[in-house]
């Protein structure tokens, strides 16, 4: 592929607040990256545990810093939204990280056809100490959408003009960021496209983790407005499905045979 020797301005945004013990490790992933055209924001929500210490330590090499109080993370990622001068944006907040330095080379080195609209990788997430790389099945290439992983927004890149036009929507706590791609992929002509590269690593205790039965409710909601209707049971039918892939995720440890029949989830020895 014809090589992308422009080097087009990627801005990654950083949202953090009171996360003291986690941001450091976010910073640095982002600020060691290879790539040369990276803006760096940093929205903070007005801690007040020395997380902007912190950030300051590596004042000079970020591009833009906030720190006020905001409605939740998506508030303050919309607001990083505002700031982004960059082509392409991707929120790595705290506690996240890239995987390699060279994450930002492997994605945008290569030429971006104009038509691409999101462009998404691979995630590698932390359960129970046990780190995991795992391949996006996103909703589009699956009948039914909750039985696939998603795409995570660490490990995705949208095109800032589509992120502008699509913000966070705060009517859902949980699910903005699958409001988002949802509706880009539904309303746009834009094409998703895949590589084959370890973008973000992440815990599996975020937000939406510790919410899983709201977060599928929500996600039925943006589908469907009418199963607003529903909340009961898609709340609890949420919570089968969470305990269900939990329990996969243990036999995975128990029989290693099944892993390997369990496509796009291969443990990472540490």
């Amino acid at each position: 592929m014809q090589k992308n020797i422009a080097f087009i301005k990627i801005t990654i945004v950083t949202v953090c607040y009171n996360a003291v013990k986690e941001i450091e490790t976010t910073m640095l992933s982002v600020l060691n990256q290879t790539y040369p055209n990276v803006e760096y924001i940093i929205v903070d929500g007005g801690s007040t545990d020395g997380t902007m210490e912190v950030i300051n330590k590596y004042r000079d090499r970020l591009s833009a810093v906030i720190s006020e109080q905001d409605k939740g993370t998506y508030d303050a990622m919309n607001k990083g939204i505002a700031m982004a001068t960059g082509d392409w944006i991707n929120f790595m907040n705290a506690g996240d990280s890239f995987c390699t330095i060279d994450v930002l080379y492997q994605m945008f080195s290569d030429k971006i056809s104009a038509d691409c609209g999101v462009l998404f990788g691979n995630s590698r997430e932390y359960r129970d100490n046990i780190l995991y790389s795992v391949k996006p099945r996103p909703f589009y290439l699956s009948k039914k959408k909750h039985f696939s992983k998603g795409i995570c927004h660490q490990s995705m890149f949208l095109r800032t003009m589509l992120a502008r036009r699509y913000p966070f929507d705060l009517a859902y706590p949980v699910a903005a960021d699958f409001n988002m791609v949802y509706h880009i992929f539904k309303n746009e002509l834009y094409r998703f496209e895949y590589k084959d590269v370890d973008v973000a690593q992440y815990d599996l205790m975020g937000f939406s983790n510790k919410n899983v039965a709201q977060a599928y409710y929500e996600e039925a909601c943006i589908i469907n407005p009418n199963a607003k209707n529903n909340r009961p049971l898609l709340m609890l039918k949420g919570k089968t499905i969470h305990c269900i892939k939990q329990a996969i995720i243990k036999m995975l440890g128990l029989f290693p045979s099944l892993k390997r029949k369990l496509r796009g989830i291969n443990k990472i020895e540490l």
